[in-house]
């Protein structure tokens, strides 16, 4: 991975002005989207002094590192799958339906009578 350089920033600046532009419902909402942005730039130009701060080698990336990852995506993916099939996704017993209510159709159509009459 390489720095983010200011060609990148530059790039990232038109990206997100095009995204505001689509986002935003008036103006007031751009200029909002606009400052929100500026305000995460410059929260990550600090973060990434600081990081360089601390010794570290590689850039700060924007994304999840994978020692950053949570427990169950560690092993490929493998226990994630095996938690999804213990919790479900189709997996539920579902109870047994019964229609049948025992009536002959002369028997339904004189309870469908009396109850339409009163």
């Amino acid at each position: 991975m390489r720095e983010q350089g200011a060609g990148d920033q530059a790039c990232n600046t038109n990206n997100n002005k095009k995204l505001n532009r689509m986002l935003a419902r008036n103006k007031e909402e751009f200029e909002l989207y606009e400052q929100v942005d500026r305000e995460a730039d410059k929260l990550l130009r600090l973060l990434r002094e600081k990081w360089k701060a601390m010794g570290h080698k590689k850039a700060l990336s924007r994304l999840m590192s994978e020692d950053e990852l949570p427990v169950m995506q560690e092993a490929g993916g493998k226990q994630a799958e095996d938690q999804l099939l213990d919790f479900g996704r189709g997996r539920r017993e579902r109870p047994e339906v019964c229609y049948v209510d025992g009536l002959t159709d002369k028997q339904w159509e004189r309870v469908r009578l009396r109850s339409a009459r009163g």
